[in-house]
C-alpha cells in the first residue's frame, strides 16, 4: 500500500529532525490545529517571554474570530517537496515532516495534530517520539466529551441538545483520551478533569487572556435603581449554556417590576463582545449547566463585571478549592434553580456588583493573565528538561509558589455563594 510506504518513510525520517532542545536555550512551540482562540493567547504569552511560538490552524471560525487571530493555516501551507509522499495522506505527511523540523513542543487537543485528526493518532505519536518531540494536551470541549463519561446528566442532556452528533462517537473519543493519557508528556484539563484518568497540572482553568486588551471598564455598577441593568450572555449554543433558563428568569424579573435588559450575543466577533462587556454590560451570565467556568467568564471578570456560572458540583468544587485557586474566585455559583434570586440580589445591590467586579479583575490578573501562562508552561518545559518540578502542586494554596506571588483575592462570597 502507498500509505504504508509513506508511513515507513516518515518513521525513518523522523530521527533526522530530532529535537535539539534542551541543548537549545528554549523549545520552539506549536499551537493548534483546532482554531480555538485560547491558542492565540497562549502563544502570544510565550512569545512575549522570548519563545519562538506559532499558531497553525486548519481553519478559522469566521463568525466569532478573524483570520489574523492566528499565524498560519494548513490550507496555505507551502511544501518543500510535495512529491516525496505519494499515499492517501501525502500532503499531511509532508506538512508533518515540516513541523518536525520547525518545532519542539506541540500543544494539541485530544484530536491530535495533522494526521492524528485523520485517525492516525498512534502513528503520529510514534513519529513525535522518534523525533524526541513533546506533546502537551489542552482539551477544549468537543475533543473530550465522551458523553457516557459525563456524570452530570443535566450536562449530558445539554450537550445532546447542542452537539447531538458527538454522542454517537463516544467510543472514538474515549480511545483518543486513553491514548494521550498514556502517551502525552503533559495533560492540562482544568474543570474537565473528571473526564480523564490522568493530568499533570491541577488548575481551575488553563485559559488566559491579554489583560492589556481586556481592560477593566467602569460600567454601571453604581447606577440608580430606576435605570435599566444590562445582563449579558454570549452563547455559541444555547442548550449547552442553559440559555432558556436565563431568558425565563429575565422575563420573570421584568414581570416583577425590575428594569433589566438581556443582551444575547451569538456568533459575534470577539471585538464586538469586548466592546459590549466594557461599555454596556452590568452583569455577565456565562453558563448554568457546565460545571466550572470558561473563557467568557474570564473576559467578563477582566472587564470588571460580576460573573455568574455554575460551580455547584460539590465534588469538583472541593477538588479545586483544596488543590487549586477556586477559593479566590469571585464568580457566583449559579444554576437554573437560583438564577432568578442571584440576579435579583445583584440588581438590588450595585455596591456588591462593584465589589465582585473589582475582585474579578484582580483574579484574572493573578490567575488568567500572560504571566500565569508563562509560569505554568515554563514549569512544564523545565520538567521536560529534567528539572525537579512538581507540576501537580503549581497552584496548590499551601504548597504552590505561584498563589503566594500576589495577595490573596478577597471577595464577599462564601464557597462562591452570596451570603447577605
Amino acid at each position: 500500500m502507498l500509505l504504508q510506504r509513506d508511513m515507513d518513510l516518515l518513521l525513518s525520517i523522523a530521527p533526522k529532525h530530532k529535537s535539539q532542545w534542551p541543548s537549545r536555550n528554549r523549545p520552539r512551540l506549536f499551537w493548534g490545529p483546532a482554531p480555538i482562540i485560547s491558542n492565540k493567547y497562549w502563544s502570544k504569552s510565550m512569545e512575549a517571554a522570548g519563545y519562538s511560538s506559532r499558531t497553525i490552524m486548519h481553519g478559522v471560525y469566521t463568525s466569532i474570530n478573524c483570520k489574523n487571530d492566528f499565524d498560519e493555516y494548513l490550507s496555505g501551507y507551502s511544501l518543500k517537496n510535495p512529491l516525496k509522499y505519494q499515499g492517501s495522506y501525502c500532503n499531511e505527511f509532508a506538512i508533518l515532516e515540516n513541523l518536525l523540523e520547525r518545532f519542539d513542543v506541540f500543544h494539541l487537543p485530544f484530536t491530535g495534530c495533522i494526521i492524528g485528526e485523520k485517525g492516525l493518532i498512534e502513528f503520529e505519536t510514534e513519529v513525535f517520539k522518534r523525533a524526541n518531540k513533546k506533546i502537551i494536551i489542552l482539551p477544549y470541549g468537543s475533543d473530550s466529551y465522551a458523553y457516557d463519561k459525563v456524570g452530570n446528566l443535566s450536562l449530558r442532556q445539554a450537550l445532546l441538545m447542542s452537539y447531538p452528533e458527538s454522542g454517537r462517537i463516544a467510543g472514538d473519543i474515549k480511545e483518543r483520551i486513553r491514548h494521550y493519557s498514556t502517551n502525552a508528556d503533559a495533560v492540562v484539563p482544568g474543570f474537565m478533569c473528571e473526564l480523564f484518568p490522568f493530568w499533570t497540572v491541577m488548575t481551575c482553568s488553563p485559559f488566559v487572556i491579554d489583560t492589556s486588551i481586556w481592560q477593566d471598564a467602569k460600567t454601571n455598577a453604581l447606577k440608580k435603581e430606576n435605570i435599566c441593568v444590562n445582563i449579558l450572555h454570549t452563547p455559541n449554543h444555547r442548550g449547552f449554556k442553559g440559555t432558556e433558563f436565563l431568558v425565563a428568569a429575565c422575563k420573570r424579573l421584568q414581570h416583577d417590576g425590575y428594569h433589566v435588559n438581556l443582551i444575547l450575543l451569538e456568533k459575534k466577533q470577539n471585538e464586538e463582545v469586548r466592546h459590549i462587556m466594557q461599555n454596556k454590560a452590568d452583569i455577565l451570565v456565562e453558563q448554568l449547566i457546565f460545571d466550572g467556568y470558561a473563557l467568557s467568564a474570564i473576559e467578563g471578570m477582566a472587564s470588571g463585571l460580576p460573573v455568574l456560572s455554575n460551580l455547584s458540583n460539590a465534588n469538583l468544587a472541593t477538588l479545586m478549592r483544596r488543590y487549586s485557586f477556586l477559593d479566590e474566585c469571585p464568580i457566583i455559583s449559579t444554576s437554573p434553580e437560583n438564577i432568578y434570586n442571584n440576579l435579583k440580589i445583584l440588581i438590588e445591590n450595585p455596591n456588591l456588583r462593584r465589589e465582585l467586579g473589582h475582585a474579578g479583575r484582580k483574579y484574572v490578573e493573578k490567575y488568567h493573565s500572560f504571566a500565569t501562562a508563562q509560569y505554568m508552561f515554563g514549569k512544564i518545559y523545565d520538567q521536560f528538561n529534567g528539572g525537579e518540578i512538581d507540576c501537580m502542586t503549581l497552584f496548590h494554596p499551601l504548597l504552590g509558589e505561584y498563589p503566594k506571588r500576589l495577595p490573596k483575592i478577597k471577595h464577599p462570597l462564601v464557597n462562591n455563594n452570596i451570603v447577605l
